[in-house]
Parts: structure tokens; C-alpha cells; sequence
């Protein structure tokens, strides 16, 4: 009797767990591995606004301007993702483009080279309503084995003239 009890006992909690377990996929779906290289002039992801105070050299007044680091021209090139790392410029929250004039932006790169992290920074003098910071740049790599990355950032810095 208490095999037949412990055995409607186990029944029960296997088709219990059965109807709470996660439904199976009918069929596996697999995303196209790309043969080509394909660009694009859309930035990949937006980065937030970085505010910018800007002074401007004919009357010496403070200016907010806000600058957004994005990457474009991405293209795919066997395991790698390359493209232009390039920083624009707005007046407000960047509906309305704005251009400076000899603005230093300052970046920090940081990234991992498939063996060690690796950080460090620079600078650039703007002009216009965008500036390509780097072209071509290499942003993440994966062939199977090795993986590398390389992220560019807006930093603080003592800004120029707008």
C-alpha cells in the first residue's frame, strides 16, 4: 500500500511540475551570420548628453552646449565591428545642432585588448556641428577565441571657446 501511495504521490507532482515548466519552442531560431559588409549612417546606440560650459571669445560669456560622442558608419568586417567614433554638438537636448569653433573635447578610451584592460585619454580642438574624434576605429572584435573592445567616452575637462 504505501508503494501504490508513494508511487500516485510522485504522478501527481511530476504532472504538477510538467504544466508549471516553461513551454519548449516549437523550432530553433538562428539570426543570419552577415557575408557582407553592409555601413550604416545611423549611430548604433545614443549616448547621453554631456553638458559642455563653452566660453565664447567676443564677449566673454559662459555658454552651456551639450555634446553627444556616438559612433557612425559602422560596418561588420569578418568578426570585427569598426566604424567612426564622432562627437556632436547641440544647444539644447539635442533637437537643435549647434557649431563651435576651436571647442577641446576631451575623451577617455577604455578597452580590453584580449590579454589586458587598458585605459587612457586625449583630446581634440572641434569646428562645425561634428567632429570625427577617430575613423575606422575597431570597437569590438570576436572571432571565436579572442575578444577585444574598444569604448570611447566624453570626459570632464577645462573646455575652449564656442
Amino acid at each position: 500500500m504505501k508503494k501504490i501511495s508513494l508511487f500516485v504521490c510522485l504522478s501527481l507532482l511530476l504532472s504538477v511540475l510538467h504544466v508549471h515548466a516553461a513551454p519548449t519552442l516549437p523550432a530553433v531560431f538562428k539570426l543570419p551570420v552577415p557575408t557582407i559588409s553592409a555601413k550604416s549612417s545611423n549611430p548604433v546606440m545614443l549616448t547621453p548628453l554631456f553638458p559642455v560650459r563653452a566660453v565664447n571669445p567676443k564677449d566673454g560669456s559662459v555658454t552651456t552646449i551639450w555634446a553627444r560622442l556616438q559612433y557612425e558608419n559602422e560596418y561588420n568586417s569578418g568578426p570585427g565591428l569598426y566604424g567612426d567614433v564622432v562627437v556632436r554638438f547641440y544647444e539644447d537636448n539635442g533637437a537643435t545642432p549647434t557649431s563651435v569653433s576651436g571647442l577641446t573635447v576631451n575623451y577617455t578610451v577604455i578597452g580590453f585588448d584580449g590579454y589586458n584592460n587598458y585605459t587612457y585619454g586625449g583630446s581634440t580642438v572641434a569646428y562645425g556641428e561634428y567632429h570625427v574624434v577617430a575613423s575606422n576605429q575597431e570597437h569590438d572584435y570576436y572571432d571565436g577565441e579572442i575578444f577585444r573592445y574598444k569604448d570611447y567616452h566624453i570626459a570632464a575637462g577645462d573646455y575652449g571657446t564656442l
